[in-house]
């Protein structure tokens, strides 16, 4: 099943999983702020265009520009109130994501030091084992 996967190119860990995690919600909230900026540039225009119409005394097409501004303005304030849930998950898959790279750095550091420390116990047992070798051999010949 692991050569099928790297075959068809697909990640199984968790850090991949993680990351992609990330890159969709900040596509998400990227998008999300793309959004509004077309509702601002939109709700600026209708508000204009308001003013033109009552100038001109065309009452009823300014309240009608003004109920779409109203329109436009609240849809603003729920994608506003969207975003900020989106901003708290990102950071904290960002930071489950550093608590991944820390512990598997750890665990690294803790296998190198598992490591060095049994070396010299190995040599030791070596050693040992030559000089019983050895004095087997003398008394033996």
């Amino acid at each position: 099943m692991i050569v099928v996967n790297w075959l068809a190119g697909k990640h199984d860990n968790r850090m991949h999983r993680l990351q992609k995690a990330i890159d969709m919600l900040k596509k998400t909230i990227v998008h999300i702020e793309q959004k509004e900026k077309v509702y601002l540039e939109k709700s600026a225009m209708y508000s204009e265009t308001a003013k033109q119409c009552y100038r001109a005394n065309n009452i009823r097409a300014a309240l009608f520009y003004m109920k779409l501004k109203l329109m436009l303005d609240e849809a603003l304030q729920i994608r506003r109130l969207l975003c900020l849930p989106l901003y708290q998950e990102l950071m904290f898959v960002e930071n489950v994501k550093m608590a991944l790279i820390s512990a598997a750095s750890a665990k690294k550091k803790k296998k190198k030091k598992k490591l060095f420390v049994s070396l010299p116990m190995l040599v030791f047992v070596f050693f040992c084992f030559f000089l019983l070798s050895l004095a087997y051999v003398k008394t033996r010949f």
